[in-house]
């Protein structure tokens, strides 16, 4: 899929489904039994890259989409990702985890949220992308 195909609808729906795999990987672990766990933190590492890749996709694509979509913190969400993409030697564990205990159910908790922002949004703009960049 051509990267001027996203549409807004099916990013909210993969920050749904990023987000909730998430939680999933961390159901019933502790801090300690996470980053011991390798293949966990990958995961969660991964799935923290997807988040933050949509997060720019909307920026570039949909900048006006995210303004009116404020109560979300776009900017921390495509920074964590340049961290641990650019910053791979470097990633600190312990931001992973706290993301998985904070950032990540209160971005759930926001989803009907950015569904009904979206909703707002694309009556009033027929879903143009604002910009034809593809990937």
């Amino acid at each position: 899929m051509k990267r001027s195909e996203l549409r807004i609808d099916h990013c909210i729906l993969d920050i749904e489904k990023y987000a909730s795999l998430i939680l999933e990987y961390v159901n019933d672990m502790t801090k300690e039994e996470f980053l011991a766990d390798i293949k966990t933190l990958q995961a969660v590492t991964l799935n923290l890259i997807y988040l933050g890749e949509i997060s720019t996709v909307l920026k570039n694509d949909y900048p006006k989409f995210l303004e009116q979509a404020s109560k979300i913190e776009w900017k921390q969400i495509a920074g964590m990702r340049h961290q641990l993409v650019h910053g791979y030697f470097n990633i600190k564990e312990d931001l992973v985890w706290m993301a998985t205990q904070e950032h990540i159910p209160n971005l759930l908790n926001q989803i009907p949220y950015l569904k009904e922002v979206a909703q707002k949004y694309l009556m009033q703009s027929q879903e143009l992308p604002e910009s034809k960049s593809e990937i």
